[in-house]
């Protein structure tokens, strides 16, 4: 029903743990967890489209291996796609707006949608509420790469291997697929924590300019200008 895919640098107790929690969160029987240790040998976008290759179930998740789910989070989110059929990506926080600078959160109190808590070793839970939870997916132009999920049948454009390592192969997945007329949407139907805080650091922004210059003559891509004619 669902196909897993994480890259992880971690050993094996902090794997397995990982892997028991996925397995008793999801909620479904019929589940694929692929598992891909990388001490940066391969880019997420490698690490994600051999998950696709391997893969037996339609619907897909790329997730770092840092994130935990409430409970049956699996069945909320099939329910997502089921419920949903014009949709092919779905995630837990995303932009409809993605501005010429390419720093996507530029204007995150105004643009960002979805809730994703953030729970950090040795420091108090807190959640970060970009939009208010909706009973219905919320259409966006990206979405944070904590968590992707799609319809491998669907989507049109596979992750870019060609630009980056860590960073933006989250946009560089969504906005070629959203340029081509695919559906992104944002889910309230189960809750996410991340252990982490993401940082920009100089790969971001080396890659965040590649980004731009390939996507220049698309941005700023609206999602209320939907030819996305510039």
């Amino acid at each position: 029903m669902i196909t897993i895919v994480y890259s992880t640098h971690k050993d094996t107790q902090f794997n397995s743990k990982f892997r028991k929690h996925l397995e008793k969160t999801v909620g479904l029987d019929n589940v694929q967890i692929l598992e891909y240790q990388n001490n940066n040998e391969f880019s997420l976008a490698q690490i994600y489209n051999r998950g696709i290759s391997e893969s037996k179930h339609d619907v897909v998740v790329c997730c770092h291996n840092d994130v935990y789910f409430s409970d049956k989070w699996g069945i909320m989110l099939l329910n997502d796609f089921r419920e949903n059929q014009d949709f092919a990506i779905i995630g837990k926080a995303g932009s409809w707006f993605f501005p010429r600078s390419g720093i996507y959160w530029e204007e995150m109190s105004r643009t960002m949608v979805g809730q994703v808590y953030h729970h950090p070793k040795g420091k108090v839970r807190w959640l970060s509420k970009y939009s208010e939870k909706k009973d219905k997916l919320i259409p966006v132009v990206t979405i944070d790469g904590l968590f992707i999920s799609f319809d491998k049948r669907k989507i049109k454009h596979m992750f870019d291997e060609n630009i980056g390592r860590f960073h933006f192969y989250d946009h560089l997945f969504c906005v070629p697929n959203y340029l081509e007329g695919l559906k992104i949407g944002v889910t309230s139907s189960f809750d996410i924590t991340h252990e982490s805080i993401g940082r920009p650091n100089d790969e971001f922004f080396s890659t965040k300019e590649l980004f731009v210059n390939k996507y220049i003559n698309y941005l700023p891509i609206d999602i209320n200008n939907l030819s996305n004619e510039k």
